[in-house]
């Protein structure tokens, strides 16, 4: 199992009893960058294996299990802890007078583009605490994965696409949760409230102003 993966390990282990190390932190810089690709090949392969069960699903004789499978794919991406990329591959359910299927597409969730699902996520970590430029610098420094500041936006818009659903499941949620007559009615509990104390200001969007401060 994992062959490819197995062996980069014990190469990434074989090099480093070689490896003239002076140092803790010069030791630990190269297993973090040699471990890269050990983690992106066990990522490869779990990929491949989940790949031939989907061709075991695309035989299935019941099309509408698969009906909400997503009809395209992506193909390759960046993995979330380092530079070079994986591919995805596998066999559509196709029929006549449908678009094709990817069951496994759905079943694991796999991002639509060229980046992971972590990768977006440590973008709008790192861009909630700064500038796109910054984000882009520690998102290198901990991927070893390069993006431009226009990358590093257009993922943070697509890991927020869903924010006005988040926050009204939570005010759902705490509505259920608090019964009957708790709320004052006035909506308030509708309105997010967004405080500062870094002296910086926050900045809004000109839609989201009061008609006073606009």
């Amino acid at each position: 199992m994992f062959p490819a993966a197995r062996a980069a390990f014990e190469q990434l282990l074989t090099d480093l009893f070689d490896h003239q190390c002076v140092c803790h932190a010069e030791a630990e810089e190269f297993i973090a960058a040699r471990g890269r690709e050990v983690h992106r090949l066990m990522l490869q392969e779990w990929f491949a294996q989940h790949a031939q069960r989907e061709e075991r699903l695309r035989r299935s004789p019941d099309p509408t299990r698969w009906c909400g499978a997503p009809p395209r794919r992506a193909t390759s991406g960046c993995c979330p802890r380092g530079s070079a990329p994986w591919r995805w591959s596998g066999s559509p359910t196709a029929r006549r007078g449908a678009s094709n299927l990817h069951p496994a597409d759905a079943e694991l969730d796999v991002p639509v583009g060229r980046h992971s699902h972590e990768l977006k996520k440590l973008a709008a970590i790192e861009a909630a605490r700064g500038s796109f430029e910054s984000a882009a610098t520690a998102i290198e420094r901990a991927t070893g994965t390069h993006m431009g500041k226009r990358q590093v936006e257009q993922l943070v818009q697509r890991a927020a696409a869903d924010v006005d659903d988040f926050y009204a499941h939570v005010r759902s949620t705490h509505a259920s949760g608090s019964g009957s007559g708790s709320g004052s009615g006035s909506g308030s509990e509708e309105m997010l409230l967004v405080l500062s104390a870094d002296g910086k200001g926050i900045v809004m969007r000109p839609e989201a102003l009061r008609e006073e401060t606009r």
